[in-house]
């Protein structure tokens, strides 16, 4: 066997070699399988910390409050004490998010691995959709702050000016 063109490995061997993309590593032996499995775990994550930072929010000011994998609120027909809590509430999911987007992204430059891609991905891909749907039908979460405080709508949305 003469060794290949590029790598230097043998004709027929099968061996998982990398490419450097800038300092950053994907495996060359179906690199979009392990990036499409990771998009599933990183789906995951985004919409139940998302959720969960508005949930305990919520409970963590006195709330009775549900959760589902994307959405949730007070139990039963309650209503929030004030203004500021209903933002508290609305503001953490939105933060959280921004905090993971950085965690991500730190970590994807650490690691220099394209694999931790999809969370931070998905983190935009998260407020992008939240301002779509805005713009359809109900405010998101930035929204519905800017209009607590008496702002014009897309004022809080990222990507909205």
């Amino acid at each position: 066997m003469s060794p290949g063109p590029v790598d230097g490995t043998l004709k027929g061997e099968n061996r998982v070699t990398t490419k450097r993309v800038e300092g950053l590593t994907a495996s060359k032996k179906r690199p979009w399988a392990a990036y499409a499995l990771m998009c599933i775990p990183a789906a995951l994550v985004t919409w139940l910390l998302h959720e969960f930072a508005h949930w305990q929010m919520g409970e963590a000011l006195g709330y009775d409050m549900w959760m589902i994998l994307n959405g949730g609120g007070l139990v039963g027909e309650g209503s929030y004490d004030s203004a500021l809590d209903r933002s508290l509430v609305n503001a953490a999911g939105p933060l959280l998010t921004y905090i993971l987007a950085i965690s991500a992204l730190a970590l994807i430059r650490t690691t220099r691995s394209l694999l931790l891609y999809p969370f931070l991905f998905l983190q935009f891909y998260m407020r992008a959709v939240a301002l779509g749907i805005s713009v359809l039908s109900q405010p998101n979460d930035e929204a519905r702050i800017s209009l607590e405080l008496g702002l014009p709508l897309w004022l809080l949305c990222p990507g909205s000016r």
